[in-house]
C-alpha cells in the first residue's frame, strides 16, 4: 500500500522578548513587556519595578562623596533607560500630544459610509480611542494616525512595537480587531498632496487580525516584523496593486485602526475603548528585505486541494492571514482553518482567515491540484483526539473500533498502538479524512458514508 504524507510547514513561532518602552515623565504607569508564546502569540504583563533602597554611605577622606539616594535613583533610572532603549530604537509616537495632533476617520475620507461615532480622549498615560464601529458598507473601521511632511528612516530596526491596553472590551466578542498601518511615501515623492488628509496618496502596509479586542487587562505589547510586500501572508501586507515592497527608509506616517469583520452583520456596532502607550521601531536592524518570512503554522497540517464553504465559518479575521494558525490554537472549538488571499474591495471581499469547529458534507469540495486561487485549508493537530482515547483499541487484533464515536476530525495515532484496521462508520460529523500515512501498518479502513477523501488520502488508499 503506497502512502504519501501531507505537507507540514515546520515553521515555529519563536519566543522573543522586547524591552519595555521608555516614556517621558508622566503619571505612573505599569511597565509593559512582551513574551509571545511559542504556540499562540500570547501577551504577558509586568508590574511596576520594585523601589530602589539606597544606603547613606560615609565618604572616606580624600574621596568624593557618593551620590545621595535620590541622585543614585536617577542614575539607575537613566542607565536602565539607556540600556532598554537599545540600538536602533526609534519612538515613532509617544501619544503625549493633544488630541487634535492626530486624525480620526470613520471611513468617509475614503468615500465609504460612516462606521459610527468614535472619539479620541487624552489620558494620563497615553491616548484613548473610544470606538463605535459598524460595518455599514464594504468595510467598517475607525482609523486614527498621523502624517509627516518628510520621511522617517526606520531601516535600522527589525520590528514595530505597539504598547496598548484594553479598557473596555468589544461589545461584539470575536468581531473587533486591531490593525497597524505603516504609510510609505516613496512612490508619492514628497509632493505637497502626499501629507494631506489621512494619507490616501501614500502606500498602505497593513498588519491586522493579530489582536482581538476581547480581553481587559494591563499594558500589552504587540511586536510585528518590519517587512512588507504585496503578499497577504506578509507581516505588513501592501494594499496597492503595483506589487511594491515596503521601504523602511521612506515611512511618512502611520495609522491604528479598529476593524469589524463581516460576520458581525451590517449595521451592528462594536463599541469599546483602547489606550495606546507607544509606537516604536525596535530591534537590531537592518530591516529584513522581502521576501518576508513565511507565517508560523506550528501544529497545523494542510488538507491538500480541499476547499470549504466560508459561510459555515464560526469566525473570520479579515486581512489576518498570517495569524490564522494562532487564532485556531487560541480558540478551544477550532478544528479546521482556511485562508483565502483573494480580494475584491468594492464588494467587501478581503484576504481572510476562516475558523471552523466542524465541517459538513456539503461544505467540502475539491480544487484541481495546484489551483491558482491560492485558497488553502488545514486541520489543527491538537483538535484531533488520540485514536485509543476516542475509540476502542484491541491490542490482540490491532483493530480500532470507532463506530459512533462522534468524531469531527480524524483521530491521531496513540503511542504504542499500530492498527491494522480502523472502523470509522457511524461518525456522520467526520467528512474529511487527511493522509492515512499516520498509520503505517493500516490495511483496512471502514468509512462513514458522508466522508470525503483528500487527494493525499486517496493516494494512501491506492
Amino acid at each position: 500500500m503506497a502512502s504519501r504524507p501531507l505537507a507540514i510547514d515546520p515553521e515555529l513561532i519563536v519566543t522573543r522578548r522586547a524591552t519595555p518602552p521608555i516614556s517621558k515623565p508622566r503619571a505612573a504607569r505599569a511597565s509593559p513587556s512582551r513574551a509571545r508564546s511559542a504556540r499562540a502569540g500570547a501577551h504577558r504583563e509586568t508590574g511596576e519595578p520594585r523601589a530602589f533602597r539606597g544606603k547613606h554611605l560615609k565618604p572616606r577622606e580624600g574621596r568624593a562623596a557618593p551620590p545621595s539616594p535620590p541622585q543614585m535613583m536617577l542614575c539607575i533610572i537613566a542607565a536602565a533607560a539607556l540600556a532598554a532603549r537599545g540600538a536602533g530604537e526609534i519612538v515613532i509616537e509617544d501619544f503625549a500630544g493633544p488630541v487634535d495632533a492626530f486624525f480620526l476617520d470613520d471611513g468617509t475620507a475614503a468615500g465609504l459610509p460612516s462606521s459610527g461615532n468614535s472619539a479620541l480622549e487624552k489620558v494620563d498615560d497615553g491616548l484613548r480611542l473610544n470606538y463605535d464601529v459598524a460595518r455599514n458598507g464594504p468595510f467598517g473601521a475607525a482609523l486614527m494616525g498621523k502624517i509627516w511632511d518628510g520621511y522617517r528612516d526606520l531601516s535600522n530596526a527589525s520590528s514595530i512595537r505597539l504598547t496598548y491596553r484594553v479598557e473596555a472590551a468589544s461589545s461584539l466578542p470575536g468581531h473587533a480587531t486591531l490593525g497597524v498601518v505603516l504609510l510609505d511615501g516613496r512612490a508619492c515623492g514628497l509632493a505637497p498632496h502626499c501629507s494631506a488628509g489621512i494619507g490616501l496618496a501614500l502606500t498602505d502596509y497593513l498588519a491586522s487580525g493579530n489582536v482581538v479586542l476581547d480581553k481587559l487587562g494591563g499594558w500589552r505589547t504587540l511586536e510585528i516584523d518590519l517587512c512588507g510586500e504585496a503578499n497577504p501572508y506578509a507581516p505588513f501586507f501592501g494594499l496597492d496593486r503595483e506589487g511594491r515592497s515596503l521601504d523602511p527608509a521612506t515611512v511618512q506616517g502611520w495609522r491604528l485602526g479598529i476593524v469589524v469583520d463581516s460576520l458581525a452583520g451590517m449595521g451592528n456596532p462594536a463599541t469599546g475603548s483602547i489606550v495606546f502607550g507607544e509606537l516604536a521601531a525596535v530591534g537590531a536592524g537592518p530591516a529584513k528585505p522581502p521576501p518576508c518570512a513565511p507565517p508560523p503554522r506550528a501544529g497545523a497540517r494542510e488538507l491538500v486541494d480541499v476547499r470549504v464553504n466560508k459561510a459555515s465559518a464560526m469566525k473570520v479575521f479579515e486581512l489576518g492571514l498570517r495569524h490564522c494558525a494562532e487564532h485556531c490554537a487560541n480558540d478551544g472549538a477550532c478544528a479546521y482553518f482556511s485562508t483565502d488571499p483573494r480580494r475584491n474591495p468594492p464588494v467587501g471581499a478581503y484576504p481572510s482567515c476562516y475558523l471552523f469547529a466542524e465541517l459538513h458534507a456539503d461544505d467540502v469540495t475539491f480544487a484541481a491540484p495546484g489551483a491558482p486561487d491560492g485558497v488553502r485549508t488545514w486541520w489543527y493537530e491538537d483538535a484531533r483526539e488520540a485514536l485509543c482515547d476516542a475509540c476502542a483499541c484491541d491490542a490482540a487484533t490491532r483493530r480500532a473500533d470507532c463506530t459512533r464515536a462522534d468524531l469531527a476530525t480524524a483521530p491521531r495515532p496513540s503511542a504504542g498502538f499500530d492498527p491494522l484496521s480502523i472502523d470509522l462508520s457511524g461518525n456522520e460529523r467526520l467528512v474529511v479524512l487527511g493522509a492515512l500515512s499516520d498509520f503505517p501498518s493500516l490495511e483496512r479502513v471502514t468509512l462513514p458514508h458522508a466522508l470525503t477523501l483528500s487527494s493525499s488520502a486517496a493516494t494512501a488508499c491506492s
